[in-house]
This record gives structure tokens, C-alpha cells and sequence, in this order.
């Protein structure tokens, strides 16, 4: 008898488990036509909906049940041999409207912020695998479901654009750096440009101080809010 092996919700692996315990999670709404399964004589992970064994029975158990934690698709280490479903994987760090990060959240939690009026495509965000700040709407994955959810629902106080990181930079104090020490590039050096900061610094010496002009004129602009409105890692700066 065929046994076998399967990705719950906590993103583990369940098994061997018999024919028949499959099919009760099915029946009790733990498991549905996505989640992940193998078999002992096949090391192939896939859908449960593409196990024929299980195909009379997922017709009556189309979704599993909200009130269950156990294994259901879009989540777990099956996902790695699922290459189709890989973004869904993906884990996201998010700006709410307090300032404060949320996550890591799934992709289909980052959905329903969006369809709920909790983000839209200005709400800062960063994937598990780049610890870099992005716009939402820069995430090619979240392009359709943008276009339809224009607005923040101002009855929600939860993530919505342009709430800052709690690290974010100050654009106050960029500015009046690059204005007070403009020859010395310490205002790109506080939002991480470094390698601009060494530049200014070398340029200023080159033309015997007239280089300051550079750094005096980005503070100006960094405070006028015309240019400069990131540090090096992305994140808006902070008025």
C-alpha cells in the first residue's frame, strides 16, 4: 500500500501517512486540490489534485477550511520542487502607516492588504530575498492586482504609502550637513552613498576648496525634497 509524504501550513514535512489519513485531512478541509504530496515510490513532489486516487474526492473539497492550520498550497519547502508556484514562497517585509515593519507576511496575505485598502503601490515593501526597500508597486508580481486598488481605504490604519522605515534617515539633517559641511560629502556619507562622499571629498581638494559648491547645492536640493529622497538602501527619508 502506497503511503505518503506532505507540506503543511507550518512549511514542514508530514509523513509517511496512509492513503486514508489523506483522505480525512481532505474531508476535514486540511488539505486541498494544491496542497503538496509525494509518494513513497515517487519522490516527485505535486498537487494533490494531480494524484488520480484522490480526484472523486476533491470534487466535493474544492477549498480547505479557513478555520484550519494544517496543510494547505502556497506554503513549505515543497514549493522548491515547484517551480511554478516559487513566488508564492516568497516571504515580504512591510511599512505600516505607524511607521512600524510587519512581517515576514505570504504573498497572498500582501493580496489581501492590497484588495483590502491596507497598501497600495507607494506602501514600502521588501522580499526574504533582498533586504532592499521597494515601492509595492515595483513588485512585478502585484502589477494586476494595482491597477485596481488605486486608493488607500481611509478607514484602515495599517500599511499605506509613504510611511517611513523606523531606521530611515533624517532629510533634515542631510540637508543642513550638506549645507554646513559641503567640501567633506558627510551627507552622503550619513545615507550611506559612500562612495559619492569620497568623490566630493576628493574633488573638493582637487579644486582647492571650490568643489564645496557640490555638496552646498545637494543640501539645498535634499531639503527642498527636488532630489536625494533615499539612502543608499532604498528607504524614503524621513521629513
Amino acid at each position: 500500500m502506497a503511503h505518503y509524504n506532505i507540506i503543511g501550513g507550518d512549511k514542514k514535512e508530514y509523513g509517511p501517512i496512509s492513503f486514508d489519513q489523506v483522505q480525512g485531512w481532505i474531508r476535514e478541509g486540511r488539505a486541498n486540490a494544491q496542497t503538496m504530496i509525494h509518494t513513497d515510490s515517487n519522490p516527485k513532489w505535486m498537487p494533490i489534485g494531480q494524484c488520480p486516487e484522490f480526484a472523486s474526492l476533491l470534487g466535493g473539497a474544492p477549498a480547505a477550511n479557513p478555520n484550519t492550520r494544517p496543510p494547505t498550497a502556497g506554503y513549505g519547502t515543497a514549493m522548491a520542487h515547484n517551480p511554478s508556484a516559487k513566488s508564492k514562497m516568497t516571504q515580504y517585509n512591510i511599512i505600516g502607516g505607524n511607521g512600524e515593519e510587519y512581517g515576514p507576511i505570504s504573498f497572498d496575505q500582501v493580496q489581501d492588504w492590497i484588495r483590502e485598502g491596507r497598501a497600495n503601490a507607494q506602501t514600502m515593501i521588501h522580499t526574504d530575498t533582498s533586504s532592499k526597500w521597494v515601492p509595492l508597486g515595483r513588485c512585478p508580481e502585484f502589477t494586476s492586482l494595482l491597477g485596481g486598488s488605486s486608493a488607500v481605504n481611509p478607514n484602515i490604519n495599517l500599511p499605506m504609502a509613504r510611511a517611513h522605515h523606523p531606521n530611515a534617515k533624517s532629510k533634515v539633517a542631510a540637508g543642513i550637513l550638506g549645507i554646513m559641511i559641503p567640501g567633506l560629502g558627510i551627507h552622503r556619507f550619513y545615507l550611506g552613498y559612500t562612495g559619492i562622499g569620497i568623490a566630493q571629498i576628493i574633488v573638493t581638494f582637487a579644486t582647492c576648496g571650490a568643489g564645496a559648491l557640490w555638496g552646498f547645492i545637494e543640501g539645498i536640493m535634499i531639503l527642498t525634497g527636488s532630489t536625494i529622497t533615499t539612502d543608499a538602501d532604498g528607504l524614503p527619508l524621513k521629513d
